[in-house]
């Protein structure tokens, strides 16, 4: 059933997995957070920004909640 609150947009958890950067030597590692990566394809094939209400997450999606009218 299509929402009637909010504009959903999905990217998959298998292509934008959440993993670690390893650093070497001063250099100090980071966790790459699966849904930045997924927001950022997401905006860049719209030509616009998202206003994230909330996200869900489901078994292999992550899935962007935009109030529609927003």
């Amino acid at each position: 059933m299509k929402s009637k609150l909010y504009k959903k947009f999905r990217a998959s958890k298998y292509s934008h997995p959440t993993h670690m950067i390893k650093g070497s030597g001063n250099a100090k590692g980071k966790t790459v957070v699966g849904t930045e990566s997924a927001l950022q394809e997401i905006q860049q094939k719209l030509g616009r920004t998202i206003s994230v209400h909330h996200i869900e997450k489901n078994k292999g999606q992550w899935i962007f909640c935009e109030k529609k009218g927003a």
